[in-house]
C-alpha cells in the first residue's frame, strides 16, 4: 500500500497530528496523542473517510471541527450514533460541526453503510466497557478478515455470534 492518490486524506491526518510514512509497501501510522483540529470538505477528501474522520475529531478534546458533506445525502446518519456515544456534532446544512471529548461512551449503535459501520466500530473500539454495534455485517463488504486484523491489534472484539 502506499499514499499514492490519497495525498489530501494524508495531508488532513498530518494536520491533524497523526504521522504517516510508507514502509516496506505499507503506510504507518502512529506518534500521535489528541488529534487537534480539521476544517475538511468531501469535494477534497474521499467522502467515503468523511465518518472515520469524524470519529477522530471527536477524540480531539475541546478542538471545534467541520466536515462539509458535497457528494452525498443523509450521509451523517452515523453522527446521530456518535451522540449516543457522547459525541457533540450538529448538523447545520451539509456540514457536521464537531466539539471534540475527553472520551466516548460504551452505547449501542446502528450503523446504516459500510462507512458509518468503520467509524462507528472505531468509536466503540476507543471507548471503555462494552458498545455493540447493531448492522456490523455492512463491514464484512469492505474488509477481508476484520476481527483478526483488529485483534492482532489487541482489540477486544466479539462479531455476531462468534466467540
Amino acid at each position: 500500500a502506499d499514499m499514492e492518490g490519497w495525498e489530501a486524506e494524508a495531508e488532513a491526518f498530518r494536520r491533524a497530528g497523526v504521522r504517516l510514512s510508507e514502509e516496506g509497501g505499507a503506510v504507518v501510522a502512529g506518534g500521535f496523542g489528541p488529534p487537534g483540529p480539521l476544517e475538511l470538505s468531501t469535494e477534497v477528501v474521499d467522502t467515503d473517510l468523511g465518518p472515520l474522520f469524524a470519529t477522530m475529531m471527536s477524540l480531539a478534546p475541546g478542538c471545534h471541527s467541520t466536515l462539509e458533506e458535497v457528494v452525498w445525502e443523509n450521509r451523517f446518519r452515523y453522527a446521530v450514533e456518535l451522540r449516543r456515544m457522547g459525541g457533540i456534532n450538529p448538523i447545520r446544512g451539509q456540514t457536521l460541526h464537531i466539539t471534540g471529548v475527553d472520551s466516548l461512551r460504551p452505547a449501542t449503535v446502528q450503523a446504516r453503510d459500510l462507512w458509518g459501520a468503520a467509524a462507528l466500530l472505531l468509536a466503540a473500539l476507543s471507548c471503555p466497557g462494552i458498545s455493540r454495534v447493531q448492522g456490523a455485517e455492512h463491514l464484512a463488504r469492505g474488509y477481508a478478515d476484520l476481527p483478526g486484523r483488529l485483534r492482532s491489534l489487541s482489540a477486544d472484539l466479539t462479531i455476531g455470534g462468534e466467540p
